[in-house]
């Protein structure tokens, strides 16, 4: 009879958590959903303004992680344009909060036709990089999300040498020189043991849109 009361009451207690657990769930997929939708829309405008600057949305290739700590996953996208015979382009993060699209982060790039331009993330550490080589020169820059903005935190700057070796430097956000060591320590206080994921990027279609926003 004892044995019998104990396994009713853990099974009252693992329907409670269970009860409890979903409505969590629940709405955590809403609010994901609702920002899948959200993104899609955004992608599909004809002109969106940053910086003053109007662009074209759908000249370009775009990514959806979770990035920083939350359910609601992040949009980047990367906004390509012809100028002459050169392909300049403009990076920005957006996320998704109180029912609206927020940009957290935007850049241009330059000059895109030459460069190999990468991009991962730490998952829900609110970290994401950057990367690019072009001839000789390469790099990795490092942002983190935190109260609804993305700063540039770390830098890592590579150069090919005559001799065939290359030069590494590593800076803070303020371009100031850190030791290898140091710079291995504050990388590791903003991600953990959690690896890099190296995000895919999708050019910007409806048939794209139809498969990574659902």
């Amino acid at each position: 009879m004892r044995k019998m009361k104990k396994l009713a009451g853990l099974m009252i207690l693992t329907a409670l958590f269970v009860a409890l657990l979903l409505p969590t769930d629940a709405q955590a997929a809403s609010a994901s959903k609702s920002a899948l939708k959200a993104y899609n829309r955004l992608l599909q405008k004809k002109s969106y303004t940053i910086e003053r600057e109007k662009y074209n949305m759908t000249n370009g290739v775009f990514s959806v992680a979770y990035i920083d700590n939350d359910s609601i996953p992040e949009l980047l996208v990367r906004i390509d344009w012809r100028s002459g015979n050169n392909m300049l382009s403009r990076l920005a993060l957006f996320t998704y909060k109180n029912g609206k699209v927020k940009l957290l982060d935007t850049r241009p790039l330059g000059l895109l036709g030459g460069y190999g331009n990468k991009y991962g993330y730490y998952k829900k550490k609110g970290v994401f990089f950057t990367d690019f080589a072009h001839g000789d020169y390469g790099g990795r820059s490092y942002y983190k999300i935190s109260k609804g903005k993305a700063a540039l935190k770390l830098s890592k700057g590579i150069e090919m040498q005559a001799s065939g070796k290359s030069k590494i430097t590593y800076e803070n956000a303020a371009q100031k020189k850190l030791t290898k060591a140091k710079f291995n320590q504050t990388l590791k206080k903003m991600v953990g043991s959690k690896k890099a994921t190296w995000m895919k990027m999708y050019p910007n279609t409806a048939a794209s849109r139809a498969r990574q926003l659902k």
